[in-house]
């Protein structure tokens, strides 16, 4: 990544991070990568959520009230990586 990164001298993008442990993103920041796919995992966060939601409250039809562990799921997940990505 590093020799990617002095050859072309332009922000680098890693597509795909998700599934990368936290140290090789942290490699890959150092390396000259500005920014960071973590979608995957993201929507990931959010369905654990819902499914979690809907486990402990099955007859809920409230969206804002099944969505909120999800959107919760997902700030804490977000939270996490922007620590990893500071190097936290």
């Amino acid at each position: 990544m590093k020799e990617i990164a002095d050859a072309v001298h332009l922000p680098l993008v890693l597509h795909g991070a998700s599934g990368n442990t936290e140290a090789e993103i942290v490699e890959c920041i150092k390396a000259g990568v500005v920014i960071v796919h973590i979608n995957t995992e993201l929507r990931v966060a959010y369905r654990k959520g819902i499914e979690e939601s809907f486990k402990n409250n099955p007859d809920e039809v409230a969206p804002y009230k099944f969505l909120a562990p999800a959107v919760e799921g997902m700030k804490e997940y977000v939270a996490g990586k922007l620590r990893v990505f500071a190097g936290r």
